[in-house]
């Protein structure tokens, strides 16, 4: 009885199926083109852009903040505190759109007090300084002044610093139809500054031109008195 071989089936290693995964394995592999790796480049350039962008506009934030801290902090400070002692005045010496000269006891001791805010400084602009002694001294020199604010916009004759108004009325003297007005001692102050707002903080970068307005008043208490 003769015997049956049986031959194994061998599939040829280049049906369609199989070229098709070759093709699809050697597409993976192939790496990026050219125009893929400049897609990608630029993507990320734009990406990176954006990103700088906020740093840059938060940090130009921070430093406006840090201006304006600066202004507002030493500015205010020093506004208040020379308002204060024009109000608590025992004597108003002279007074002008930009300087007063006063009597004040400063804890328990009468002294002279000046202020003057018209002082020139090297940008344009203007300082306010103040100057003190017994009440029996001549004032010292200007040039010997301690800088209390040292940049404002204003003080001068335009835009002054202080304003002085009375609420007393103003009494007369002499007789018959001619009578001359006494001048009365001002009892009422308002000072006003205008502090430029990047107060030698902010890069010029930042061209933080605008100014900070401040203002305070205060009753002069004791020259009420006198002038009632």
């Amino acid at each position: 009885m003769p015997t049956a071989t049986v031959r194994p089936v061998v599939m040829s290693t280049r049906t369609p199926t199989f070229c098709l995964r070759v093709r699809a394995a050697l597409w993976e592999e192939r790496g990026q083109s050219l125009f893929e790796v400049l897609i990608a480049a630029l993507v990320t350039v734009i990406v990176l852009g954006s990103i700088g962008a906020l740093l840059i506009a938060s940090q130009r934030d921070q430093q406006k903040n840090a201006s304006y801290d600066a202004a507002q902090g030493s500015a205010q400070t020093e506004l208040d505190a020379m308002v204060t002692q024009i109000g608590a005045a025992n004597n108003i010496i002279a007074a002008s759109p930009n300087s007063v000269d006063m009597d004040v006891s400063i804890g328990g001791t009468d002294v002279q007090v000046y202020y003057e805010c018209d002082i020139p400084i090297a940008n344009g602009d203007r300082s306010c300084v103040r100057l003190q002694t017994g009440v029996t001294d001549p004032l010292p020199p200007l040039s010997t002044a301690t800088t209390v604010i040292p940049d404002i916009t204003n003080g001068t004759t335009a835009a002054p610093v202080f304003s002085w108004t009375s609420e007393a009325p103003a009494p007369t003297y002499g007789t018959g139809t001619t009578t001359t007005p006494v001048p009365v001692t001002p009892d009422y102050v308002t000072a006003t500054i205008d502090v430029p707002a990047a107060d030698g903080v902010a890069s010029p970068a930042l061209t933080l031109n605008h100014t900070i307005a401040f203002s305070d008043g205060a009753l002069i208490r004791n020259v009420i008195v006198q002038n009632n």
